[in-house]
């Protein structure tokens, strides 16, 4: 007769979670750890995927490090808003379950001989929670599996690899969609339970892969492992965070324009209420398309990249506000080209006592039919089905939208303190991160884009934009060429 296992997984856990809650004929701790195991799998699948098309080998280190990058995305994606109030816990989490892990397996199978290894493992299986050893033996396999086939694929192992993660463009790309999809089955499967089984889980099994990999590799502690791992897991928190705050914030802007066609009259007819529930129905799937085609985005990696990224969540929030206090579109429009044509200019060698003698509004004309003749010249790029499918669903929200004859229409009444309003908003904002010392190439840059993105409401097509946006820097550079010819006419 087998002995029944009685060993708890050891105390604390993350907040508001209780191994103790998980019935058997429901959702037992079994099922819990296989469920954990099968996450981490799906992601090195995925992983080992994107290795093989970057040519990239791994060691257990890195391997490990990517799994904590994966674990980061999951706390944010899980918690999102209380994601934070978990960093320190997860932390001392993974690190003491590392530190058991490597104490068993030392315990247990140091300096032991094929022999005699098979049954001081059943005795190591025995004195450890659950089935947390055969997991992670389990999940060492793939690894070391995965390893290896990506070494024999290596067509030159001599060449020197310069990066040790993956490439952020392909890693984004499959992370956000999968972290999402394991969201949704585990909240099935915990029906009510809290989130936090899974992050506690996840963490745990990756605390013993830590310390198993450190018993293979004979180190006398976990530091080698843990001084890589552990400052990925706040890193892709923060990363994947951005990234959800972006997708937000566009998706508060659709909202917002929206709302601007809305008749401030009581529709007489109930055709109106019904646009207007097919339009809160257009926008919600655009936001779910929003989100995965954002998802493929890669985090920025540089300084001028993550300036360039926080710049453009603050001129989208502000936007946000003045959309709210039904600031008119074309004033918006107007506002953020004079400060961009006015921050541009003498970084493309216009002095500026002749910059003072141009009228900005003069040269808009010009630089759209630039824009459009530059984006026409380059060649069709290949876009993703979902961006096609975005592409579409955003064309029948501007057919809801007013037209670009309406929105030019702004009452005189409203020009001088709109333009007022909106001038100063965007000067503070501009004024305020260029005083923090970011670079005011990142502040043009990041105004060019915005007013580009409103240009969808004067007649520029979706797909058109989407263009735009793909060639933006081909775009930038044929508009920063033409600038210093100004003066010149």
């Amino acid at each position: 007769m087998t002995k029944e296992k009685n060993i708890s997984y050891p105390q604390p856990m993350l907040s508001s979670v209780d191994y103790d809650n998980l019935r058997v004929d429901f959702f037992s701790l079994t099922n819990l750890e296989y469920k954990a195991i099968q996450n981490c799998s799906d992601f090195l699948e995925k992983l080992e995927e994107a290795l093989l098309s970057a040519k990239m080998i791994q060691i257990p280190e890195m391997v490990v490090v990517h799994l904590c990058c994966y674990l980061g995305a999951a706390i944010t994606i899980y918690n999102q808003d209380k994601s934070r109030d978990l960093e320190a816990e997860i932390n001392n989490l993974l690190r003491r379950h590392a530190e058991l892990s490597l104490s068993k397996f030392n315990h247990y199978l140091l300096n032991s001989n094929a022999h005699i290894q098979s049954s001081l493992l059943d005795r190591l299986k025995e004195d450890t929670p659950g089935s947390i050893v055969v997991q992670t033996l389990r999940l060492g396999r793939i690894i070391m599996d995965m390893m290896e086939n990506l070494s024999n694929s290596q067509s030159n192992l001599l060449k020197k690899q310069e990066d040790l993660i993956c490439p952020q463009n392909e890693f984004f790309a499959f992370l956000i969609p999968l972290v999402n999809e394991h969201h949704e089955t585990w909240q099935e499967d915990l029906d009510g339970l809290s989130i936090n089984h899974a992050i506690n889980q996840l963490t745990i099994q990756i605390g013993w892969l830590v310390g198993y990999f450190s018993y293979l590799d004979r180190k006398p502690n976990t530091n080698s492992y843990l001084e890589y791992c552990l400052p990925c897991i706040p890193l892709y928190m923060d990363y994947t965070n951005k990234l959800l705050q972006a997708m937000l914030t566009r998706g508060q802007i659709l909202t917002s324009i929206q709302q601007l066609s809305i008749n401030d009259e009581e529709p007489a007819i109930d055709d109106a209420e019904i646009d207007n529930t097919e339009t809160a129905s257009l926008l919600n799937e655009i936001w779910e398309l929003s989100q995965k085609t954002h998802s493929e985005l890669p985090p920025a990696t540089t300084k001028f990249q993550k300036e360039a990224t926080i710049f453009q969540a603050g001129l989208e929030k502000l936007f946000v506000e003045l959309i709210s206090e039904h600031m008119e579109i074309k004033v918006l429009y107007m506002s953020i080209f004079y400060f961009w044509f006015t921050l541009d200019a003498p970084l493309r060698g216009i002095p500026y006592e002749s910059l003072n003698k141009l009228s900005p509004f003069e040269e808009i004309g010009n630089i759209i039919s630039l824009i459009r003749k530059t984006t026409f010249e380059l060649p069709d790029p290949e876009f993703l089905p979902n961006v096609k499918i975005l592409n579409s669903k955003m064309q029948s929200l501007k057919s809801k939208l007013p037209t670009p004859e309406d929105l030019d229409n702004v009452p005189q009444d409203h020009v001088e303190y709109q333009s007022t309003r909106v001038n100063t908003a965007i000067h503070t904002l501009t004024s305020d991160y260029l005083k923090q010392d970011y670079h005011p190439e990142i502040i043009a840059n990041v105004l060019f884009s915005q007013w580009l993105r409103l240009s969808v409401l004067y007649g520029v097509s979706e797909q058109e934009w989407q263009k735009m946006n793909h060639y933006f820097v081909e775009i930038l550079n044929a508009v920063r060429n033409y600038i210093p010819t100004i003066i010149k006419k």
